[in-house]
């Protein structure tokens, strides 16, 4: 059954609708496949974003209060 067909079959469906469906249409271009990031490229940036993050310690956080993770301990 052809395209055309099928949308006859809809009687629902707007004039413009049909034309759209039944139109002239580009070619699809295929998707991208390649990866954005390898396995070493992904963990350099993981490190550089490790690196750019500043870690400030308290003076209430001298080691004294509960530990993060207590179960750990």
């Amino acid at each position: 059954m052809s395209a055309a067909a099928v949308v006859d079959r809809l009687d629902t469906l707007s004039q413009y609708a049909r034309a759209l469906l039944l139109g002239p249409h580009e070619p699809v271009e295929a998707p991208i496949r390649a990866e954005l990031f390898g396995a070493q490229r992904f963990a350099q940036h993981g490190h550089s974003l490790a690196r750019a993050q500043v870690v400030v310690q308290s003076a209430d956080e001298s080691g004294s209060g509960q530990p993060f993770f207590p179960r750990v301990d």
